[in-house]
């Protein structure tokens, strides 16, 4: 009897991507048990783990079993999958150490922190390429005082008074760069 592969899984990129996005999951997952639990005692570091095709192939049929279940149970978010999938295949490893970073950092913020990066990232989702690059280099060009100063701001900021801030600030700048010739 002859089966056939699942098409997800005959890309060996979409496999390293798949494989990448199991051990995240299974990353954050562990974290996420480790937070509920009492801190476990002090053991000896565990030997590295073998490369994905030095594992049993019980071993790979239940870390993908995690993620065709997810795939399966969360059909809205297959294109996104897809996409986290192809663009973590194209990082470097620098990148792919920054990202993890990130959401290491996410998961243990608290959520008025969280709220507070949420409404960051908003109020600079409308900026060109080139306004983004623009304000990278007003706020390199501050003083470390300045910067921190423009953060203490910026915190004691409500997001509604943060969101009118921003806006002021853009048409001040939309202002200035109509009237330079």
């Amino acid at each position: 009897m002859k089966t056939s592969m699942n098409p997800l899984y005959r890309s060996p990129s979409l496999r390293r991507a798949c494989a990448m996005l199991l051990w995240a999951a299974l990353a954050a997952g562990g974290q996420a048990a480790a937070q509920t639990s009492a801190p476990p005692p002090q053991r000896q570091a565990a030997p590295p783990l073998p490369e994905w095709d030095a594992l049993p192939a019980e071993q790979r049929e239940a870390m993908i079993q995690v993620l065709r279940e997810r795939w399966n149970q969360q059909p809205q978010q297959r294109a996104r999958m897809l996409q986290h999938a192809e663009r973590w295949r194209q990082m470097t490893p620098e990148q792919r150490q920054r990202a993890q970073r990130g959401a290491k950092r996410w998961q243990h913020m608290p959520p008025e922190q969280r709220e507070h990066a949420r409404a960051r990232f908003e109020g600079g989702g409308d900026l060109s390429p080139e306004q983004r690059a623009a304000l990278r280099e007003r706020l390199r060009a501050m003083t470390p005082e300045q910067r921190e100063a423009l953060r203490a701001k910026l915190r004691a900021m409500t997001p509604e008074e943060r969101q009118r801030w921003l806006q002021e600030m853009r048409a001040k700048r939309e202002a200035k760069d109509t009237s330079t010739p």
